[in-house]
């Protein structure tokens, strides 16, 4: 059975077969491994059901983003490692409004 090392290193060859996995950042799709043998450890354990693949019908697009991403929340948009700034929607707030007129969101990005 494979490890969680032997699925990040087949990554390298799987990125020679499939040149537009270079333009994802790799702590994602490392990510996406542990979400994988995570789901089957679970269904072996008894504590869920068989990983199954995402609906191609849902709307439900997401992946993980471990480091190097930034949150501005004052124009609503994220950076992502490869990818660059993009829009984002927000539904709740990060911060209470409380921590930001005290002043705890001290980081500015881009100016």
């Amino acid at each position: 059975m494979y490890g969680l090392v032997d699925l990040i290193n087949n990554l390298t060859l799987l990125k020679e077969l499939h040149p537009w996995l270079n333009y994802l950042n790799s702590q994602s799709l490392q990510q996406a491994n542990r979400n994988l043998l995570m789901g089957f450890k679970n269904f072996v354990e008894r504590r869920g059901d068989f990983p199954t693949r995402k609906s191609k019908k849902k709307n439900n697009f997401s992946f993980q983003v471990p480091q190097n991403y930034q949150i501005n929340l004052t124009s609503s948009k994220i950076y992502l490692p490869k990818i660059g700034w993009m829009k984002i929607v927000l539904h709740r707030d990060f911060l209470d409004k409380k921590s930001i007129e005290n002043g705890l969101v001290t980081k500015e990005v881009n100016g």
